[in-house]
């Protein structure tokens, strides 16, 4: 089973922000830790597909602050 998804950490309307393709084989603790509650969705989402992320579809905004620094996860095709 493949999951495709994609993190965006930083604020929504900084052009800086990044986009962070994370693999469920190479956990980059630095960024789960800047992600904090979309750690936890990610580390499970590896757990249950036990396969690597491969690519990326659009982004869903996920706003869980009040200080315009956005979240956000992939709508990904699961196969």
């Amino acid at each position: 089973m493949i999951v495709l998804i994609n993190v965006t950490v930083g604020n929504c309307l900084d052009d800086s922000t990044r986009n962070v393709i994370l693999s469920c084989d190479s956990l980059d603790v630095d960024v789960l830790n800047n992600l904090g509650v979309m750690a936890d969705i990610f580390v499970k989402l590896c757990e249950w597909s036990q396969e690597r992320i491969v690519s990326v579809e659009k982004i869903k905004p996920i706003n869980i602050s009040s200080d315009k620094e956005c979240y956000g996860i992939v709508e990904g095709v699961f196969s």
